[in-house]
């Protein structure tokens, strides 16, 4: 595999956020038979796809039955995946002009495919479902009549309503998907409209899609759409079907604990509305978890009764700074990891760059903690809050301060720094 990906019509290499020209006149080739042959195209199903080359033929094929009678078309939304899934579907859908392929080149994520084959849809409904065949196409003429009838703005496909199940899913998964809906509800609770708002099989209307989709953040990789949905507005008509989960076909599950925080992520997200971005919610929820690491491995030094250090160069050094000396580079440690597979996963170093990549985000933490001793200083010595203020109060005030000012300081840097997309590919 080439390290930046290519297409076989162009000549060198495509820039990140390129989607190839071969996809896009393949999607013009495919419309056009249509407009001719149905006048129009009532149901658009969006399939976004990752390495499912081993699933994508039969689940065309299920879709094209279950809707053989209704004026549908099927996009096919390709991440670039490595195992060729939107070539399989191109070769297998080549003449059919119900089936269109989009290979998206130097983007990744459920959310912005999704949200990308929703542009190009030409229906009056909206349909989402994975390319793994767990969803069951059977259920979809009945979430799409809901729709396309006016008796609901969204229909879900739901495992835990009437009729629903999760299959031969293991109970820890089952109990993972209840507890999970539990959180989100509380932080969320339009999500309440549907007895599993942790589905990615829905259906929405066109209307609702026009409305929704400019509010909606680019900024997930897994984003919940659905949940963008049902969020949106108070007098939203929501309904459901329930269907049976069914086992994955081929490749490997998607679902990771990364997936599983953006959906927190996500919920926080929508419970904020436009406030803050998405990215920087993730790096803050990284660092919230570092300050947890620095002060553990700061007891477990204190506990271990560390040595007092003598240097030539400098006094002895009393245990006490030794734990937590130790305490803040653990913490670096383990923000660097958790941002490199969490935050910036799409950017992440891999293998040796993973070193270079620690070595950056060590210089930008002492970047940060320099930034935020002279924010403290500086505040501290012209008497902010006020000269009346209990110092104790004002040390601890100037301080928060430092730290916010450090906090988004070292954001940018490893933003355009640490992790530049340039530098993803390490």
């Amino acid at each position: 595999m080439p390290s930046q990906p290519g297409c076989p019509e162009l000549p060198g290499r495509l820039s990140p956020g390129t989607i190839c020209r071969c996809s896009v006149r393949s999607q013009v080739k495919a419309s056009e038979p249509a407009a001719s042959s149905v006048a129009v195209v009532r149901i658009s199903v969006i399939i976004p796809t990752y390495n499912e080359a081993d699933n994508i033929v039969e689940v065309i094929d299920r879709l094209r039955r279950a809707l053989s009678d209704q004026s549908h078309e099927i996009i096919v939304v390709d991440d670039d995946s490595p195992d060729g899934t939107w070539q399989v579907a191109r070769r297998h859908s080549e003449g059919d002009p119900a089936v269109r392929v989009i290979r998206r080149i130097g983007e990744r994520g459920l959310a912005t495919a999704v949200l990308d084959g929703m542009a190009a849809a030409e229906g009056d409904a909206l349909a989402v479902m994975d390319g793994d065949l767990q969803h069951d196409e059977a259920a979809l003429p009945a979430m799409v009549g809901a729709v396309l009838d006016g008796e609901a703005d969204v229909c879900v496909g739901s495992r835990t309503g009437e009729s629903g199940s999760f299959g031969d899913r293991s109970r820890l998964r089952h109990w993972l998907t209840a507890a999970g809906t539990a959180l989100v509800e509380r932080l969320l609770p339009r999500l309440r409209r549907t007895s599993d708002p942790l589905s990615g099989f829905f259906v929405v209307s066109r209307g609702l899609y026009e409305r929704t989709a400019p509010r909606i953040s680019r900024g997930l990789r897994e984003y919940k759409i659905l949940w963008a949905f049902l969020a949106s507005r108070k007098d939203l008509s929501v309904t459901e079907v329930g269907y049976d989960f069914r086992p994955r076909g081929g490749g490997e599950t998607k679902l990771s604990t990364a997936v599983l925080l953006d959906d927190l992520v996500s919920a926080l997200v929508l419970r904020l509305g436009r406030v803050v971005s998405p990215l920087f919610v993730k790096y803050c929820l990284v660092g919230a978890s570092g300050v947890a690491v620095s002060l553990a491995v700061y007891g477990l030094g204190e506990l271990a009764g560390l040595p007092t250090v003598s240097l030539s160069i400098t006094p002895d050094l009393n245990p006490i700074y030794i734990s937590a000396l130790l305490g803040i580079q653990a913490s670096i440690i383990t923000n660097f990891l958790a941002n490199n597979f969490f935050t910036f996963y799409d950017r992440r170093y891999r293998r040796w760059g993973l070193l270079g990549g620690l070595l950056l985000f060590q210089a930008v933490s002492i970047v940060g903690v320099f930034v935020q001793l002279a924010v403290f200083q500086l505040l501290h010595r012209n008497g902010f809050p006020t000269s009346s203020t209990n110092a104790d109060v004002a040390a601890a005030v100037n301080n928060g301060i430092g730290l916010a000012v450090a906090t988004l300081t070292n954001f940018f840097l490893n933003v355009s720094i640490t992790w530049n997309r340039a530098r993803g590919s390490s």
